[in-house]
């Protein structure tokens, strides 16, 4: 396991989208905190994006893909 698969958090753009990985393992709060890390970085470039959330489980439970999806749209205004 590399440093970067252990971040709750990691960003990759994809085309004219922004791939978002979450550890779904974490706490809600925890993974908005850290959301906010990278999305307070990129700032303007991120109003209007399309954000793609993977937990990068099956089983993972969509209201929490969903509360995310939320929170990023009211926060940053992605698309």
């Amino acid at each position: 396991m590399t440093d970067q698969d252990s971040l709750p958090v990691r960003l990759k753009g994809v085309g004219d989208s922004l791939w978002v990985t979450i550890d779904p393992t974490l706490p809600v709060e925890k993974l908005k905190t850290e959301l906010i890390k990278p999305f307070q970085r990129l700032q303007h470039l991120a109003v209007n994006a399309r954000v793609i959330l993977d937990p990068g489980k099956d089983d993972t439970d969509e209201k929490l893909v969903e509360e995310l999806g939320r929170f990023l749209k009211q926060q940053f205004h992605v698309g």
